[in-house]
């Protein structure tokens, strides 16, 4: 079934005056049992409640912008609630739609699974070219996967030229992209290309057990991290990051030995921390890290921020370039690190370049492990 959102019976105006939440409304519950396609011609829609989809594991559902012009959904209901709740969405696409949280909604989508009420997982959900902007407050995201106490299937997540932002103003501006809940089925999510702007963390994979992949994504003022990891495995590949906030972060994790380690491969990527204050460390992770031809460059800084969750893992540098203008920048903190007779430390074809120190690692005899 092919819907438009604009003809007979859902008539929605698009005109940012008309309140067409409940024309959308209808669109999906018409095509919460059976697969279909909403299209969204040009225009700017209103919507004051929260949208809900519930579907099931043998219905796909399209969401279709214009492909040229301006498919814009814009939040204009209360603050710190949703625009758009999915709940067991499968094998679906989300195309040329604009997502805007005026009203600073809490989450801009939640892509939820609909277990608990005996329905379907989520999996297999595809964003093309989407823009989704404006979320704020504690904990809010521009995405959210999943529920917190739960671990039902929400997976196999594939974002390609989206756009997220928020901004830098929210005293908590949450994430580009967080997994909630407790880690299991709950993961394995990609993004390929496009960016991600102003929020505290660009991807947070704190629980997340299953694969993030990361290529091509341009992070800019991020406050904390462009990519928190949990005990999954993290790929990031030609990105490029820039921010001016203190402490920020390229890569960090899950400390504790109370966590499973995550692992994390980094190549081609750039990063570059101009903050005229802050401390300068780019790795700070918790898990095994392989470094391939990366460049990271720092500005001036003022003293090095020591990390204080123990990291464990092997480290491996290859061809990458460590670039800063401060006698207090810091590439990779392991001073709190527990190093055993089983880790292994390798440099190679590995530049740094001014001051500051590429690697710290802890005295021998402090932390119960050696520095070979």
């Amino acid at each position: 079934m092919q819907l438009n959102i604009r003809t007979m019976p859902f008539q929605a105006k698009g005109d940012e005056v008309t309140d067409d939440t409940a024309a959308f409304q209808q669109a999906l519950d018409l095509l919460a049992h059976q697969s279909g396609i909403i299209e969204i011609p040009e225009g700017r829609y209103k919507i004051t409640a929260p949208l809900n989809y519930t579907g099931t594991n043998s219905i796909s559902l399209q969401l279709r912008g214009h492909s040229s012009k301006e498919s814009r959904l814009i939040w204009l209901g209360p603050a710190g609630q949703t625009l758009f709740n999915a709940h067991g969405m499968n094998t679906s696409t989300f195309e040329n739609v604009h997502f805007e949280g005026r009203n600073q909604p809490l989450y801009v989508l939640h892509l939820q699974s609909n277990q608990a009420a005996g329905g379907s997982g989520s999996s297999n959900l595809v964003f093309n070219r989407c823009t989704i902007e404006g979320w704020s407050g504690l904990g809010s995201a521009g995405v959210a996967v999943g529920n917190t106490s739960e671990s039902f299937q929400v997976s196999e997540l594939s974002f390609v030229n989206c756009e997220f932002g928020t901004s830098t103003a929210f005293i908590n501006s949450g994430a580009c992209f967080v997994f909630l809940g407790n880690p299991g089925n709950q993961k394995d999510a990609s993004f390929w290309g496009g960016s991600m702007n102003g929020c505290d963390y660009g991807i947070d994979g704190l629980i997340n057990s299953g694969r993030i992949r990361v290529d091509g994504v341009i992070f800019s003022n991020i406050k904390i991290a462009c990519i928190r990891n949990g005990t999954g495995t993290l790929a990031i590949t030609g990105c490029q990051a820039e921010t001016n906030f203190d402490n920020a972060r390229f890569v960090t994790g899950v400390g504790g030995s109370s966590n499973n380690p995550g692992c994390i491969y980094l190549a081609g990527n750039q990063f570059n921390g101009q903050s005229p204050t802050g401390a300068a460390v780019v790795v700070d992770h918790y898990g095994a890290i392989n470094l391939t031809a990366n460049q990271f460059f720092m500005g001036p800084t003022a003293t090095p921020m020591i990390q204080t969750d123990p990291t464990f893992g092997s480290i491996a540098s290859l061809g990458n370039v460590y670039d800063q203008t401060s006698p207090g920048a810091v590439f990779i903190d392991y001073s709190q690190n527990v190093i055993t007779n089983t880790s292994i430390i390798s440099s190679y074809h590995d530049m740094g370049r001014n001051a500051g120190t590429m690697s710290r690692f802890p005295i021998r005899g402090t932390s119960g492990g050696f520095v070979p």
